[in-house]
């Protein structure tokens, strides 16, 4: 398994800050960057559309600075897999 620089900066954060408090656990798998110009990521996980505002920016400021991104924008999308037992979205 190859795990990219941002796998493990998003796996550290995890570790030292540990997940924001809610009633469900929030399990990223991977993130990866899709863009360049400007630097875009997507966070691949399960109920990340439960992910508070303020943790994206802690993650999204932590790319920033671990990667000297400066004072360019970077985007940070969520993606959570499909349920296929859920039968009010197919």
């Amino acid at each position: 398994m190859v795990v990219s620089g941002y796998d493990v900066h998003v796996e550290y954060s995890y570790s030292v800050n540990g997940q924001p408090y809610i009633s469900k656990r929030i399990k990223p798998r991977y993130i990866t960057q899709n863009k360049s110009r400007p630097p875009s990521f997507v966070l691949f996980g399960t109920r990340v559309d439960l992910l508070p505002e303020s943790y994206r920016r802690y993650l999204v400021n932590g790319l920033r600075r671990e990667f000297d991104f400066g004072a360019v924008p970077v985007r940070l999308t969520l993606r959570a897999p499909r349920n296929p037992f859920d039968r009010d979205k197919n």
